[in-house]
């Protein structure tokens, strides 16, 4: 695939604001406004460039954020976890993980209060025989993101500048307190169909205009910019511009977690990606019991150097590899929320059964 400094420059400033005007852009860049259009067209059709989504957290939603990972006994057990997750309407994240065990990473998004159906949920799982252990690692809901700062790429020689032992070594010793503070909880009167549907549409496309809503959900302009604007302001956390990350070298994707970690440790890693982050796109999580979780993606390379770094300073860490090209992320589903009680849908029939029964019926299919 065919990768030049300008596509490298285009890249960088999308990284940095997604919401960059073509106006803004083609001057940073010294070309016309039509060229640089049809570069970019170029670019999406060459799979350089996708398109931004919106990302948003659940605890400001009322809900909780549970990962949950997985050991399965064949590729058929695994192809049918893939599709309870398909079905599920609270999941978020799926990914099959390899690395000395095969199994599934896979992340929840469910109401509060409703840990024990989840739970009930995976223990069926487990007696039909399609899992064959599975931990679950709820979140406290403090949590972190950083992007890739492309910025540390070099262009010429195809590589990072970029040292795990090092970054390892310059941790603040003697680092704050974690906040205690998350998001503030949304409340539901703010809640309607057509915002959720809104919030929906921008988790798989946040380059949506107020007049591509008017055609979608048949309302005016004046009403979809009305609602498109709160729910930038309200409802979403972050928009990222997803590219094609494999042309920087980062193809590899891993999550660790730390077991009955010391809050100590705890607090120099939260405040080591959030003050001087890795130049990877990475995500840290603050789990409960003494538990933590990181996600990166790298190259090759640096993935052999954190696995050694985080041996070395992050006693029960345990490290596993994703296969991203298999894996789904998941748009916000506004039908799980029932807009005449003003609650999420939490019955056991809807988390349980019901995911079940579909998963039954599609193994029945393949017999």
């Amino acid at each position: 695939m065919k990768f030049s400094s300008e596509d490298y420059a285009i890249i960088l400033a999308l990284n940095r604001d997604p919401f960059i005007s073509i106006t803004e852009l083609a001057s940073l860049l010294n070309i016309s406004n039509e060229i640089l259009a049809l570069k970019i067209s170029q670019m999406k059709t060459e799979g350089l460039l996708i398109r931004p989504v919106a990302m948003y957290e659940p605890e400001p939603f009322g809900l909780s954020r549970i990962n949950i990972l997985a050991l399965v006994p064949s590729i058929n057990a695994l192809k049918a976890l893939e599709k309870l997750c398909d079905e599920h309407p609270y999941t978020h994240y799926r990914a099959r993980m390899f690395g000395g065990t095969i199994g599934m990473f896979i992340q929840f998004d469910i109401p509060e209060g409703t840990l024990d159906l989840l739970e009930h949920l995976f223990s069926e799982l487990k007696n039909q025989g399609l899992i064959s252990k599975y931990t679950f690692y709820p979140s406290t809901g403090m949590r972190l993101s950083v992007d890739p700062d492309l910025s540390r790429y070099n262009f010429k020689l195809s590589s990072w500048n970029f040292n795990w032992n090092v970054w390892f070594a310059t941790l603040s010793p003697y680092p704050p307190q974690l906040p205690l503070k998350i998001p503030p909880f949304i409340d539901y009167v703010h809640f309607d169909p057509i915002r959720l549907k809104i919030l929906r549409v921008l988790t798989s496309d946040a380059s949506i205009t107020p007049e591509t809503l008017t055609f979608m959900f048949n309302i005016s302009i004046t009403e979809a910019t009305s609602q498109l604007q709160f729910v930038m302001e309200h409802f979403i956390s972050d928009v990222r511009y997803l590219y094609n990350r494999e042309i920087f070298g980062l193809s590899e994707t891993i999550i660790a977690f730390g077991h009955n970690v010391e809050p100590q440790r705890v607090k120099k890693l939260f405040y080591g990606i959030k003050d001087t982050p890795p130049p990877f796109y990475s995500a840290f999580d603050v789990l409960k019991e003494d538990n933590l979780y990181f996600w990166a993606t790298m190259s090759p390379a640096q993935i052999a150097d954190f696995t050694f770094a985080s041996w070395q300073n992050i006693p029960n860490f345990k490290t596993h590899i994703l296969d991203i090209k298999s894996s789904m992320l998941y748009c916000f589903y506004p039908t799980n929320f029932d807009f005449e009680k003003r609650t999420w849908k939490d019955s056991n029939s809807y988390i349980v059964k019901t995911p079940l029964l579909k998963l039954q019926n599609f193994l029945s299919i393949q017999e």
